[in-house]
């Protein structure tokens, strides 16, 4: 599948949606109307970014986008605020090609459990993490 119809937003009951391993070079404004969506599983596609329609998804608690062609966490970090994702636990990010820390990570009260960003291309670990719980 390289394109998801855009009729998915008619199930906005969802709370698992799993694309993985298809062709998909970007996510809709749709994903935001997923309102419900618990789990996000876009691991194995194209994505070279995630859209900030994602803030939308208050009650995310697993975002699994690994395997992609990522170079940037977010298509635009500086115009979208994630402190609306107050459930997410899990970001899976490892095996793209981020060549910094997704500081948007950060700068939120997102209460992070696990952040894989492993076989990346990060040279350097900013300081700016110092807010995450380690």
């Amino acid at each position: 599948m390289r394109k998801i119809p855009e009729n998915v937003e008619l199930f906005p009951k969802l709370r698992v949606v799993d694309f993985s391993n298809n062709s998909l070079t970007n996510l809709g404004p749709w994903i935001g109307r997923l309102v419900n969506l618990k789990v996000l599983n876009v691991s194995g596609n194209k994505l070279e970014h995630l859209p900030g329609d994602l803030s939308h998804l208050s009650k995310l608690e697993i975002l699994n986008a690994s395997h992609n062609r990522m170079t940037t966490f977010l298509n635009s970090p500086n115009s979208i605020n994630l402190s609306s994702l107050r459930h997410l636990r899990t970001v899976d990010l490892s095996n793209n090609q981020l060549t910094e820390f997704p500081l948007e990570l950060c700068f939120s009260d997102i209460p992070l459990d696990i952040l894989d960003l492993s076989k990346n291309k990060i040279s350097l670990i900013p300081d700016a993490i110092s807010p995450l719980q380690v």
